[in-house]
């Protein structure tokens, strides 16, 4: 029944209205009864089928529906609302929001801070320590992994990277060494063998000089007689 709606403080006025729209039944907030309409709209409004209409009036909604019963028009339903607890409860949602809004954006900044110091920092000591490794090509230089979470186990894994360029120029070092040594070792023997080949040849060359000034002695001799 109509009395039903003493349970909403913000409509003011119900009614049943007859295909004439003479009230049958009415409701009313503050005890008044009318015999008539309050106002002339939902006498005048002109309703086809079973279309339901709206209008905002003087800071009240009034809203008119038809009634049918097995697809014959009996009467219509009209209401009238004064929405001032629905303001109400729309600038409370407001203000509502705009604090949750605030909280956030406080929670944001503080959890930002938190995240600097769980990502921001590691990376740029991350950062700063490849830079120098760059600039000073030392692989022995290390970065402190921080805390045990995903990027203290990126970190982790740089180190073992740094490790293992570190040992191979380290092997590479060695080699090089072993290198520069045995060339060392190998211009030293040919030098020693150029030294030797040259006496040899310097050999050779006093006694082909010396078998030719004999030769010549002989042939001298020889002419001589």
């Amino acid at each position: 029944s109509l009395s039903e709606l003493a349970s909403h403080p913000e409509i003011e006025f119900s009614y049943i209205l007859d295909r004439d729209r003479n009230i049958i039944a009415q409701y009313s907030k503050n005890g008044k009864t009318y015999e008539i309409l309050p106002n002339s709209w939902a006498k005048t409004i002109s309703i086809l089928d079973d279309q339901q209409h709206y209008r905002h009036y003087h800071g009240r909604l009034e809203f008119i529906k038809p009634i049918f019963f097995n697809q014959i028009l009996i009467g219509y339903f009209y209401l009238i609302v004064y929405p001032i607890d629905i303001y109400t409860n729309i600038t409370w949602s407001i203000v509502v929001a705009l604090l949750l809004m605030m909280l956030t954006i406080i929670l944001a900044s503080f959890f930002s801070e938190r995240l600097q110091h769980w990502i921001s920092d590691p990376i740029m000591r991350l950062i700063a320590t490849i830079n120098q490794i760059s600039n000073e090509q030392n692989y022995s230089l290390r970065v402190d992994d921080g805390d045990p979470d995903e990027i203290g186990q990126l970190i982790i894994g740089i180190n073992q990277m740094l490790s293992q360029v570190e040992e191979r120029d380290k092997n590479l070092a060695r080699y090089r060494l072993y290198l520069k040594q045995e060339v060392a070792e190998r211009t030293k023997e040919l030098s020693i063998a150029n030294d030797e080949l040259r006496k040899v040849l310097i050999e050779a060359e006093r006694a082909r000089h010396d078998a030719e000034e004999a030769r010549n002695i002989a042939e001298n001799a020889n002419r001589a007689k």
